[in-house]
């Protein structure tokens, strides 16, 4: 049981509206700005629960200019600051004037417990369309990743963040994420 609700499944975080990104070329969180609530994983969380799923969906777009969108997926020691790379994603680089869906979908499970030697297994899903239109992508690839993370601090919060680095800073190439949760598992 979960020690947050008492529930099998929990809902730990959802973002609570889309996030357009754009104008930016150095990494930054993507998943929330600092303006909202972060995807933070209470201190002890494994001691009672033995995994997460974490599930996101966005678009992303470019306007005349073409831009790519380097993607990373991190647990986090602070908020803010990239800790643990947890999955690196393939380049995002639409067709000017199209845009673009993609979905994250990952599990992560504690293989092995206890304070700062918390090691936590990653396997999951990048999709994303290659082109496309508003609602229905064509010709969609699909990257998987399996990540083991080691030496973690279980006594400790951390945050789940998706980063992104985009390689032209202009207000038509976009990423945005529309959703982004985290459920904890028993």
């Amino acid at each position: 049981m979960s020690f947050v609700t008492g529930t099998q499944t929990e809902l730990l975080y959802m973002l609570p509206a889309a996030v357009t990104n754009n104008t930016f070329t150095t990494q930054r969180v993507i998943s929330a700005p600092n303006t909202m609530p972060r995807a933070v994983i209470p201190a002890g969380f494994f001691t009672y629960s033995d995994g997460l799923l974490v599930n996101a969906q966005g678009t992303v777009a470019n306007a005349a200019t073409a831009a790519t969108f380097a993607n990373v997926l991190a647990w986090d020691p602070a908020p803010g600051t990239i800790g643990s790379s947890i999955a690196s994603f393939p380049a995002l680089a639409p067709t000017a004037s199209t845009t673009c869906v993609w979905e994250l979908e990952a599990w992560i499970f504690q293989y092995a417990a206890g304070g700062a030697g918390l090691t936590l297994q990653c396997n999951g899903k990048w999709r994303q369309s290659v082109v496309a239109t508003a609602t229905f992508g064509t010709a969609n690839t699909e990257a998987m990743f399996r990540t083991q993370l080691t030496g973690l601090n279980s006594e400790a919060q951390a945050a789940i963040e998706l980063w992104s680095t985009c390689s032209a800073s202009n207000a038509g190439a976009t990423i945005t994420v529309e959703a982004f949760s985290v459920l904890g598992l028993n």
